[in-house]
């Protein structure tokens, strides 16, 4: 079953969904894991595009730069940091202020632009063919 679950994986693969199971106590340890994990906490610098693959409804990168959402909230992160407010509920300690405004990060938080999904084992391997049989894709 690994061998089939690994080609499943490869199949619903979108690192701009996060596993909803990284955040259980038993957490993901999926080697394969399809959906991107993101630790609680965790920001990223506030890139200058939205990812392309993202917006055309799959990314399969692992560690990708560009950001996971619409092009609107992207703007939206821009509009606030060139405000001088605050981009984060609670900056990081080490953000980096931008142009001298006070309180003005340049980070942001991914979790809070992406979707959670189940992970496939949860879902079951014969939930999966069904459905990427009939849609190519899995509904969130």
């Amino acid at each position: 079953i690994n061998a089939e679950y690994g080609q499943l994986a490869e199949a619903v693969r979108d690192k701009g969904i996060m596993c909803k199971d990284f955040y259980t106590p038993s957490r993901c340890t999926l080697q394969c894991c399809p959906y991107a994990h993101i630790k609680e906490g965790q920001t990223s610098v506030i890139p200058d595009m939205a990812c392309n693959f993202h917006l055309q409804g799959r990314c399969l990168r692992d560690n990708c730069r560009y950001f996971h959402g619409s092009k609107e909230q992207l703007r939206t992160l821009h509009r606030r940091r060139a405000a001088g407010g605050s981009v984060t509920d609670t900056p990081p300690p080490n953000a980096a202020v931008v142009g001298g405004a006070k309180g003005a990060v340049s980070t942001y938080n991914p979790s809070e632009f992406l979707p959670i999904r189940a992970s496939p084992v949860e879902l079951g391997l014969d939930v999966i063919e069904r459905v990427l049989a009939s849609q190519g894709s899995l509904p969130l």
